[in-house]
């Protein structure tokens, strides 16, 4: 799912942020986390979790402070794990399947020859998807000069790589938001296993 070049660069990456006071891969609780815990409400088959792309683990931090402060009204306990290729210690993929993986900010950072690869990963290790992705270029650099957002396509070119057999789009939509005085645009895509 990825070239230990560009896993390298990554770690590159992070440090450098961390080095200038910045934490590379802390916005998933600020973009999606809102969205992911409404979400969680409505399925009650959600227990299993994968943040794919994980970074500091923002993302899970928002949604437990959120259910703590207004826990879930079927007692469900949800059971997190964490993957991020860019973070030691959560750089293996994991074993089994998840009732839900999810992302933020992560699948534009894949390699464009790896994407198809991480997307089967994802469907092979999972009943139902939730990514928000952004669709536009970014400010921050690679170590080897290539934008950090590998991948900069449209909502409809990401719908095209989540129509896989056995698989249905529950929900999509694209918009546009305000991030560190830029406007950039993103798309959000559910979908769900078959049967």
């Amino acid at each position: 799912m990825i070239s230990e070049d560009y896993q390298r660069q990554l770690v590159e990456v992070r440090k450098r942020d961390e080095n200038d006071g910045l934490r590379w891969g802390a916005s998933g609780g600020r973009n999606f986390g809102a969205t992911l815990v409404a979400f969680i409400r409505r399925r009650s088959q959600v227990i299993s979790i994968l943040d794919f792309g994980c970074g500091h683990g923002t993302l899970k931090m928002y949604v437990d402070e959120h259910l703590e402060a207004s826990p879930l009204k079927d007692g469900r306990k949800l059971e997190w794990t964490e993957y991020d290729p860019g973070m030691p210690g959560k750089d293996i993929p994991p074993e089994g399947t998840f009732d839900l993986i999810v992302s933020s900010d992560v699948l534009e950072h894949v390699e464009p020859d790896q994407i198809d690869a991480a997307l089967e990963w994802c469907t092979a290790h999972s009943k139902r998807q939730f990514h928000w992705i952004s669709c536009s270029n970014s400010s921050k650099l690679l170590p080897d000069g290539r934008s950090v957002h590998l991948i900069q396509e449209p909502l409809e070119w990401w719908m095209k790589k989540f129509d896989w057999p056995g698989w249905d789009i529950q929900s999509y939509s694209a918009h546009w938001t305000r991030k560190r005085e830029q406007w950039g645009k993103y798309c959000c895509i559910q979908t769900d296993k078959l049967g």
